[in-house]
């Protein structure tokens, strides 16, 4: 078994103080909102097998973001005290910022009498001493893979499985959580290599997973946390700007909108400059599937940093 990072480390200069990125997680900023409380009775919308987890929570439509948000830790404030849980659910009722918390976490931050509590939070890192798990779904057989991953200090925003002729294939996230794919014919291999990017831009090749579907596979490796994380802003915070990039994550085009008058530049994971331009648009068809950093200075002197996801 062995383990890949591909890390963020040459452009930290760059994108130290207003580093956008993709998705929550990353001590992110301050969200408010109301709690209730719940008891689970099923493996939730992200579908995960019952560990006996106690503090959960399921999210509003919109910071669960299709199931994005499966998986991540969230640090939640209340009028009595602060508690971490895991992200296991949907709250199709909750407005933005509202969560469906279990009884449990609830009673650590508020008055199960109250039903409901005004809260912030955060998404944060999780505190794992466990490595990454591939569990196989119900229905999985060699010729259809659903799969999760588990125990993960950080949202998965992407998951890949490499073909028998070398290439990146991505796999397609349902909204309850699966990663799937069909093989098309003939079955996939056994031991089988795939890839996973966190939340943070870290990317771990995971080689030789074994396609048992009656056990999840041990990747013996984990996602960290960079120290440049406590300095991240979330995509939320493109609103605040007035230069901002569509869409995100993006195919063949990306697109800057707004008053820009100036110069872009666009660096790969690895700190090399691969584009540079003026114009509004910028063609990104050709480039491979990953992450990407996109530099943006107008003419007034104020610079612009964003982290890309190229599908």
């Amino acid at each position: 078994m062995r383990a890949q990072l591909i890390y963020l480390t040459t452009l930290c200069f760059l994108f130290s103080v207003n580093l956008k990125t993709y998705s929550q997680e990353c001590n992110d900023d301050e969200h408010t909102g109301d709690a209730t409380y719940y008891t689970s009775f099923g493996n939730g919308a992200c579908s995960f097998p019952d560990d006996g987890n106690m503090l959960y929570c399921a999210l509003n439509p919109s910071d669960y973001d299709n199931a994005n948000a499966c998986g991540a830790f969230i640090e939640v404030t209340g009028p009595s005290g602060t508690v971490t849980v895991k992200v296991e659910d949907l709250c199709p009722e909750c407005e933005e910022g509202d969560m469906d918390l279990s009884e449990t976490a609830f009673s650590q931050i508020g008055n199960i009498a109250d039903g409901i509590i005004p809260i912030t939070w955060r998404f944060v890192p999780g505190d794992l001493a466990t490595s990454i798990l591939v569990h196989y779904n119900d229905g999985s057989n060699p010729y259809f893979m659903s799969i999760q991953f588990l125990d993960i200090e950080h949202a998965v925003i992407q998951a890949e499985y490499q073909t028998s002729g070398g290439t990146w294939e991505s796999l397609p996230r349902s909204e309850f959580n699966s990663f799937y794919a069909a093989s098309g014919g003939s079955p996939f291999p056994s031991p089988i290599n795939l890839r996973i990017t966190s939340i943070l831009g870290e990317v771990l090749t995971l080689n030789n997973v074994v396609l048992d579907f009656n056990e999840a596979f041990n990747t013996g490796t984990q996602f960290t946390t960079p120290p440049e994380c406590l300095n991240s802003l979330t995509i939320a915070d493109d609103e605040l700007t007035s230069i901002k990039v569509f869409p995100n994550p993006t195919v063949d085009v990306l697109n800057i909108d707004g008053n820009f008058t100036g110069q872009w530049e666009l660096w790969d994971m690895h700190g090399k400059k691969i584009k540079t331009g003026h114009s509004k648009e910028i063609q990104v068809q050709s480039l491979t599937t990953g992450l990407y950093f996109l530099n943006i200075s107008v003419n007034d002197g104020e610079t612009f940093n964003f982290k890309i996801i190229k599908n």
